[in-house]
């Protein structure tokens, strides 16, 4: 039996994702701690927008997970949850992995994060028969929606999601000054999109700054050490978030002061991070601007609207793999699915 229990941005809002948001560091003690509690295999899939785990073996494990995603949260998850069984577990994974769950249809990020997912967990010897043949196939439809349909055009990212919002508050990025803290996959997409619309500069900060300097390089932007990066945003105009921090790293402390330092001029804070990098209360500081990645979701819906026949060309196409994969598994005739998956 294959089995998922997971929450994503459609159940749960980014203040619920980031408690249970899952680090590196954590993966192999939450995968072993699965199969301690009944799993024969498990796959661990933890993102921006959603935490799934994918396990082979009783449903009791069920309540397991959610008693410890519960006591994480400090809630209960009853009516953010979702969980899926064999060939409903089989399709929601083929539709992630194809970009059709994402809150950007087509996402470019997503295959690659399920891919790593399952290569963690091969390190970790968390998988066997069942989830290999599960996660191998999901990466296959993953690739084959993106190559026989047109759903990877336009935005494709969470990134490039938020270099249009910014475009929408500036109109013109010509006479803007940008500033991106961390230099992880999701900042280095959205500083080339940055990069890209000829913004008047670009500041790279991290915490490790030979990686800011990498990144910067690429993109003919400045560099700046972390501390550096803190005192320099009194010159910028927006300021794009994307660490890995589990704490908040603009607090509203600091950006009180920092406001006091730029004479009126307004701030705009676009925090793309899970857990977030701007401490809510920051929303009511005068002149300061908000906006998480939950915000993106109108710019993504406009998408949506235009990408309707191809991704309903990729819905087709997912819904064929995933039954031939439970026709070859299952001794009894296949699954019938009365609608499509929603």
């Amino acid at each position: 039996m294959i089995h998922l229990l997971g929450l994503s941005f459609k159940t749960s809002p980014v203040e619920i994702r980031e408690k249970l948001a899952i680090r590196e560091s954590q993966l192999s003690e939450v995968l072993w701690e699965t199969l301690s509690w009944g799993a024969r295999e498990a796959v661990l899939l933890s993102t921006c927008n959603r935490v799934e785990i994918y396990w082979a073996g009783g449903e009791e494990v069920r309540d397991k997970i959610r008693n410890a995603w519960e006591l994480k949260a400090g809630r209960s998850l009853e009516k953010n949850l979702y969980f899926h069984r064999n060939g409903w577990a089989v399709l929601h994974l083929f539709r992630v992995a194809s970009g059709l769950d994402s809150m950007v249809l087509g996402e470019s990020q997503i295959l690659g994060q399920v891919k790593t997912a399952y290569q963690n967990s091969l390190k970790n010897k968390t998988t066997g028969l069942v989830l290999n043949r599960l996660f191998q196939r999901a990466l296959f439809a993953g690739k084959l929606v993106r190559t026989q349909t047109q759903i990877a055009g336009g935005i494709t990212s969470v990134a490039s999601a938020a270099v249009v919002l910014a475009e929408r508050i500036f109109k013109d990025l010509n006479h803007c000054s940008v500033m991106i803290l961390g230099a992880g996959k999701m900042a280095e997409a959205a500083a080339k999109h940055l990069s890209s619309k000829k913004v008047k500069a670009v500041f790279v900060s991290n915490r490790t700054y030979a990686r800011a300097r990498e990144l910067a390089l690429t993109l003919r932007a400045e560099a700046l050490h972390w501390e550096e990066g803190m005192e320099r945003m009194r010159e910028t105009d927006i300021v794009l978030c994307s660490t890995a921090c589990p704490t908040f790293v603009l607090t509203r402390n600091r950006i009180q002061d920092l406001m006091g330092l730029r004479r009126g001029r307004p701030l705009f804070l676009i925090d793309i991070a899970v857990p977030r990098d701007v401490e809510p209360s920051v929303q009511s500081l005068e002149g300061v601007y908000v906006y998480d990645i939950d915000h993106l979701n109108e710019v993504v819906a406009e998408q949506m609207e235009r990408k309707k026949s191809e991704a309903e060309k990729a819905e087709n196409l997912v819904l064929q793999l995933a039954e031939e994969m439970m026709n070859k598994q299952a001794k009894a005739p296949p699954p019938v699915w009365q609608t499509r998956y929603a």
